[in-house]
């Protein structure tokens, strides 16, 4: 076994959507792969922590033209004449011995990526060296191993959070409480890119229903029979990947109460009557406004949620991140004119949110659009009342 080796996938859970191959990525042993998936009828790839038995190992390296592109002049010599190739077709599909292949720097990130993950998982997280904050293209670097250069400009709790999974603290279940638009989903996603793990998002509100969570049954009215659809949180749950309750107090308690399995038991049991064991690589993140104790002033519509629930989770606390927005609005004329509407909100205990969202709402219709900045603020504020608007200057 090699990284960048193509093997045939077997688990049940992907064949069954449709994927045949996959790119091995990293290798973490006693069997267990993380692989690259491939998909004959799309281009779409997603990473997937696999076992011994979730894979065979096949010769060569079976060909696919959507994801591998064609090889180039293939069938011609370099004058462009035609020519009897007389490599079998697995070989054709490998560039010359002269040349570099195409993705060999992106298997070199890829293994770099993985070897934080697995890093992680060995509990070395705290020595996690400091992220810097003001950057376009941060470097972690985790114990002895090489950087690993990750997109984007990452939050300011991403290295307390990733020590907190690499603890296995609450079994890797951490919920972030914070007001709107402090970066919840920004960081969970970042999570999810460090540590190479697919990534679901679930939204939770009032009328959802268990289906969302757990898949469902669908009917087949010419056959009579059924099947079930699992979702992306089941797939994430049973094949390893970071979890997204997002809103989680937004939720009915009663549907947010069948959670209690799926985050300390290990196993939850599918509306098909499938019993799934948690794999070891799930992260559980969860995101709210609130504390959990119902609705407040601003959140008007959020739930209590049952304490056995909160009892499951490891906290953390978010505010605002500072160095984020200066990332994501470096112009300084903007970025005071909105941080000061958010302090004459608090200092006059308004029920409005002037989050980060808000910032960019501004900056693009000011940089954009065109606005003046006056205007920008009296569009992002379009929804006040009159008397708010003048408490914060806003004519």
């Amino acid at each position: 076994m090699r990284i960048g080796q193509r093997i045939k996938i077997t688990a049940e859970s992907l064949v069954r959507d449709g994927v045949t191959y996959g790119d091995v990525t990293a290798i973490h042993g006693s069997g267990y792969v993380t692989v690259n998936t491939i998909n004959p009828n799309t281009t779409d790839r997603h990473l997937a922590r696999l076992g011994p038995t979730d894979y065979v190992t096949v010769p060569g390296k079976p060909p696919f033209v959507h994801i591998d592109g064609p090889r180039p002049n293939f069938g011609a010599d370099r004058k462009g004449r035609k020519v009897e190739s007389t490599k079998s077709p697995v070989e054709s599909t490998q560039p010359p011995a002269d040349s570099t292949p195409k993705d060999s720097m992106d298997s070199f990130i890829q293994t770099l990526k993985n070897a934080i993950a697995e890093a992680v998982d060995a509990k070395v997280a705290e020595k996690v060296k400091d992220i810097p904050s003001r950057a376009t293209e941060v470097i972690v670097k985790v114990a002895d191993l090489p950087p690993v250069k990750v997109e984007g400009t990452p939050h300011k709790l991403l290295k307390r959070v990733l020590k907190l999974i690499a603890a296995s603290v609450s079994d890797k279940n951490v919920l972030l409480i914070g007001p709107a638009g402090s970066g919840k989903t920004y960081l969970a996603e970042q999570v999810a890119k460090v540590l190479q793990l697919q990534f679901a998002a679930l939204s939770f509100s009032p009328g959802m229903s268990e289906a969302k969570l757990l898949g469902r049954i669908v009917p087949n009215i010419a056959t009579g029979t059924e099947s079930y659809v699992e979702s992306p949180a089941v797939r994430a749950y049973r094949d390893g990947g970071v979890v997204l309750l997002d809103e989680l107090d937004n939720g009915d308690p009663s549907v947010v109460t069948v959670l209690n399995a799926f985050l300390a038991n290990g196993w939850m049991y599918l509306p098909s009557g499938e019993r799934v064991e948690r794999h070891p690589d799930t992260v559980v993140i969860g995101s709210m406004n609130t504390l959990g104790t119902g609705a407040d002033k601003v959140y008007v519509g959020r739930n209590a949620l049952d304490g056995a629930t909160l009892d499951r989770f490891v906290v953390e606390m978010m505010d605002y991140d500072s160095d984020l927005e200066e990332a994501l609005c470096p112009e300084w004329e903007i970025r005071s004119a909105v941080l000061d509407l958010r302090k004459k909100v608090a200092d006059n205990k308004l029920r409005r949110i002037v989050g980060t969202r808000t910032l960019r709402m501004v900056r693009s219709l000011v940089l954009s659009v065109g606005d003046s900045l006056p205007h920008a603020l009296k569009v992002a504020t379009a929804n006040w009342n009159d008397a708010d608007r003048k408490l914060c200057g806003i004519a």
